[in-house]
């Protein structure tokens, strides 16, 4: 059983499920549609896994796409998702974002694709992700015509790992599917912020080059 303080980051001054830091439901949505296509078992599977409590309960509720929901649960999600999975935590996100970039590019990132334009893609791709969050400040830096460099200002620490594979794996692949031969994403040193809620975060910068 998974308890509500397990679930928390150390220091946090908020109850379960209440951080600041939200994700829209469409996170969540996807989660649930990966266990259900791709698990034995299914969803339930995930849910026996992390046993009756409260995240069990979160996890197992009915999302709104586009209503908010608390971010800082999802680090303690994949490690639970992981282990039905039978695979290492880096294993799981690289498989679990994969698929998830193969599902949006048939959908909320179709329009970026029909452009068939590298460089507007870069541009665009960041503030879509972005978007997905309500704490994420970004910007972006025009180096050269394939070549950015991104900032995310105001990252909670403990969904950096989980981000630095989502921004890198869905920038190489939707770059790709819009025409670039060759992609190169690394990530700058990271820079620590002010806590928010009791909660470390930082400035997380990637650059991005193609052919």
């Amino acid at each position: 059983m998974t308890s509500t303080s397990d679930s928390l980051p150390p220091g946090a001054e908020f109850a379960f499920g209440e951080s600041p830091f939200r994700a829209k439901g469409s996170l969540y949505l996807g989660t649930q549609k990966f266990f259900k296509k791709k698990v034995p078992g299914g969803l339930e599977a995930l849910v026996e896994a992390i046993g009756p409590g409260p995240l069990a309960d979160f996890i197992g509720q009915l999302f709104m796409p586009a209503f908010w929901y608390d971010a800082l649960l999802a680090p303690k999600l994949i490690a639970h998702e992981a282990k039905v999975m039978n695979l290492s935590l880096e294993d799981y996100l690289v498989e679990r974002t994969t698929w998830q970039v193969e599902q949006d590019s048939g959908g909320i990132y179709k329009f970026l694709l029909k452009l068939t334009s590298p460089r507007f893609v870069a541009d665009r791709l960041p503030i879509m992700m972005s978007q997905m969050f309500n704490f994420c400040d970004l910007e972006v830096e025009r180096i050269a015509e394939a070549e950015r460099v991104a900032h995310f200002r105001g990252i909670p620490v403990p969904l950096e790992s989980w981000l630095r594979v989502s921004l890198k794996l869905y920038t190489e692949i939707i770059l790709k599917l819009a025409g670039a031969k060759s992609v190169d994403v690394h990530f700058l040193p990271s820079e620590p912020m002010e806590a928010k809620a009791g909660v470390a975060r930082l400035h997380l910068t990637y650059r991005v080059i193609w052919t």
